[in-house]
């Protein structure tokens, strides 16, 4: 088959030999994408001598129908970005963000929306991560289906109210009569007013305080944890980083 070429950003890689990587891109058009890049660590045009952790590239891939792996002929790095390089917090989010879309995206099935939004998130610079970051996971979630629900109470119907609200992780949505049937979080009203700025059209998370914004990040990682039935690797080290109140599935977030 014809080589196919599209931006990407490397989402995980590891040594595959001396010489070689084994690499986890998700592209904008070509979606999650694992590939060999054979050579990829020698000095040459190729590969600008190897493929970077959290970096947008532009990939030359062949696609194998039916290969679990696809051959990366050619990776020209585009932008490092500053998120992950000035501080470590920035660092695990990214890490983070990485693992996120690795979890709940298919192989294969572009999301060029969420795509945009990654990159945007990490060109944050240290002051702005924490907005990134849930900004990043709505749009993970959004883009997999898995969009939270804010238009109506999940038990009555009725438009949302401001406070004494529960997420109902396995129904998507919030309410204020949780019943016995269904796992239920308390929610601060600040954590559902940063979802609602997400949601809103242009909507971001820069205005909130620092703590509504971690409420809403652990939030959206208990969410997360939930459908896929697991941790998120670099979870833990994140929100140890992000301050020590309990994720949302034990407490109020």
């Amino acid at each position: 088959m014809p080589p196919s070429k599209d931006r990407a950003l490397c989402l995980r890689q590891v040594d595959w030999s001396e010489t070689s990587q084994v690499v986890w891109l998700f592209a904008r058009e070509l979606g999650l994408v694992r590939g060999v890049a054979k050579g990829a660590r020698r000095p040459g045009e190729r590969f600008d001598g190897g493929i970077e952790l959290l970096t947008l590239g532009e990939a030359i891939v062949y696609l194998k129908p039916g290969a679990e792996l696809a051959t990366l002929a050619a990776w020209d790095t585009l932008e490092r970005f500053p998120m992950p390089r000035r501080s470590l917090d920035g660092f695990y989010a990214g890490l983070y963000l990485a693992d996120l879309t690795l979890r709940l995206l298919q192989d294969r099935d572009p999301h060029p929306r969420l795509f945009d939004s990654l990159v945007l998130a990490l060109r944050a610079g240290p002051d702005g991560v924490l907005g990134a970051l849930v900004a990043a996971q709505w749009a993970a979630l959004d883009e997999s289906g898995f969009r939270p629900k804010l238009d109506a109470d999940l038990a009555s119907g009725e438009p949302l109210a401001d406070g004494g609200l529960s997420f109902l992780p396995r129904r998507g949505g919030f309410t204020r009569q949780p019943g016995e049937t269904h796992p239920a979080w308390r929610v601060r009203p600040q954590t559902v007013a940063v979802l609602r700025n997400l949601d809103a059209p242009g909507g971001s998370a820069a205005t909130p305080t620092a703590i509504d914004l971690v409420r809403a990040a652990r939030l959206l990682d208990a969410y997360a944890r939930e459908i896929l039935g697991r941790d998120i690797p670099a979870a833990e080290a994140l929100f140890e980083r992000l301050g020590p109140e309990p994720r949302a599935r034990n407490g109020r977030s």
